[in-house]
């Protein structure tokens, strides 16, 4: 049997573990409130709280600290899992006594008795504000490349038009040429180069197109 000092050495270096990765292990009953029964690791950090202050809802529950538009979505994700004898992992927030708010990920599952009922639940709560900050800079990457997409295309339609362009005075060289007879050829000429241009300017319509179309 481990002495006191050895469950005293190991709750220290399990504490220094998840206070390093700004996390916190948890129990709680399975009911609305989350009403905690054990808490162990960056608890003040993440919520804003002291542990004693959520333990047995003394001061506040665990549910009154998620925001407002997440709690029931997380309670619901809960109790999918629950049903179906799975693990959970859901993302929230949770608004800090001082109202600023944590972006946290929860990890955790239900423990049974014997008879397959809900003891309780325990698990592990991240901070998440790391994640969320790369998933916010990430959109902003992908609405900034889909800006410059939108630009691109629409350079590839001003290219389009240049070409119908380029086309229309080709036929139109070709014409004259045709008409002026052996003092049409730079006509001619003009009407080759004309349509060599159009041609090249086809393709890289053509190929920015492809590009945005592989990128999207």
């Amino acid at each position: 049997m481990m002495s006191h000092s050895a469950d005293d050495s190991l709750a220290h270096v399990f504490e220094s573990i998840l206070g390093a990765s700004k996390s916190f292990a948890y129990r709680c009953d399975n009911d609305e409130a989350v009403t905690m029964t054990y808490l162990a690791g960056s608890v003040r950090d993440i919520t804003g709280c002291r542990p004693a202050q959520l333990l047995g809802n003394r001061d506040l529950s665990y549910a009154s600290l998620c925001h407002a538009d997440d709690l029931r979505p997380m309670i619901d994700h809960v109790d999918a899992a629950i049903a179906q004898r799975a693990p959970w992992d859901v993302d929230y927030r949770l608004v800090r006594p001082d109202g600023s708010t944590a972006y946290v990920r929860e990890r955790g599952a239900a423990v049974l008795d014997d008879a397959g009922e809900v003891q309780y639940l325990q698990g592990l709560v991240v901070d998440a504000s790391a994640e969320q900050n790369l998933r916010h800079k990430l959109q902003i990457q992908r609405t900034e490349a889909l800006d410059a997409n939108k630009d691109i295309l629409d350079l590839a339609n001003n290219i389009a038009r240049s070409v119908r362009e380029l086309s229309m005075l080709s036929v139109n060289a070709r014409i004259e040429a045709a008409r002026a007879g052996d003092h049409g050829r730079g006509f001619a000429v003009v009407a080759t180069e004309i349509s060599k241009l159009a041609d090249t300017n086809a393709q890289w319509a053509a190929m920015i197109a492809d590009k945005i179309s592989e990128a999207n």
